[in-house]
């Protein structure tokens, strides 16, 4: 498999690449998955969510969603919640 590391630099060159192109481009970078099937690699995918969330850190109107945990949520929704994380004018 890939690295988290090398996840987090491709997706950092695109992005860059993306906002050199669009420099208004807002981005919400979405977690990767904890599941059962995948408790072999459940460390990488910690890291890598770790990793995102440094990234975003660094640059303004990227964000981070932790999104498969809020589906956990009974009351979740996710307009209301993505409008929180990221206001969006018309977000229906």
């Amino acid at each position: 498999g890939t690295s988290p590391q090398m996840v987090v630099s491709n997706i950092k060159e695109t992005l860059l690449y993306m906002k050199e192109v669009n420099p208004s481009l807002t981005v919400v970078l979405l977690s990767v998955n904890h599941c059962p099937a995948r408790s072999t690699i459940r460390s990488a995918i910690s890291q890598t969510n770790a990793l995102m969330r440094e990234l975003v850190s660094q640059y303004e109107r990227l964000l981070f969603l932790p999104f498969f945990i809020n589906f956990l949520i009974s009351e979740f929704n996710i307009t209301s919640s993505l409008v929180a994380v990221f206001p969006v004018t018309g977000l229906k």
